[in-house]
């Protein structure tokens, strides 16, 4: 699990190249905004695609927030952003961890805690993996469409600050709430 390039089409390679500083050759998706002072120019969330990805599944996860996009939106024939595979093999340690968060707080995932920590915390059989890649997917899906609704309508660097500050404020009281205790 998370040995191979990551491959986003569509509405969710646009976002990803929307938010991202492309070093990887292909085209970008240009995010222009005011400085405030009347010049535009290109912005930038995340240095690589790997981080915006990074960031919309950590995102996905703590809002619990999953999208089985239609399939339209990951039309193959349309944009495509690779998370190529030496990024993916060097943050595996990261991507592992989210996803035992997955298996661990998924609501819908049905199986008793003993059984969650099992799964968490033993290697996957191959075949399951592209299930649960998918299953992985869908909390980044869910999280770039959060970081799209946060940052989508920013023009400027201004609505950027402001909107990283609500989002501070949001998961600073998600952090501060008291642990549910059974």
């Amino acid at each position: 699990m998370f040995d191979s390039q990551m491959v986003f089409f569509g509405k969710y390679a646009q976002l990803i190249k929307k938010y991202s500083q492309s070093k990887q050759g292909d085209s970008s998706v240009d995010w222009i905004i005011s400085d405030g002072e009347g010049k535009t120019g290109p912005a930038h969330l995340f240095s690589t695609y790997y981080s915006c990805l990074y960031a919309a599944a950590v995102l996905g996860l703590l809002e619990q927030r999953k999208i089985q996009p239609a399939a339209d939106s990951i039309d193959r024939s349309a944009q495509k952003a690779d998370v190529f595979a030496d990024m993916i093999v060097s943050h595996h340690d990261q991507l592992v961890y989210l996803y035992k968060l997955m298996v661990l707080t998924d609501p819908e995932i049905q199986l008793s805690n003993d059984e969650r920590v099992r799964k968490a915390f033993t290697s996957v059989p191959k075949e399951k993996e592209t299930i649960e890649m998918d299953y992985f997917k869908e909390y980044i899906y869910g999280g770039l469409e959060i970081i799209d609704d946060l940052f989508g309508k920013a023009s400027s660097y201004e609505d950027i600050s402001n909107a990283v500050s609500r989002m501070i404020q949001k998961y600073e009281s998600l952090l501060a709430a008291e642990p549910v205790r059974s």
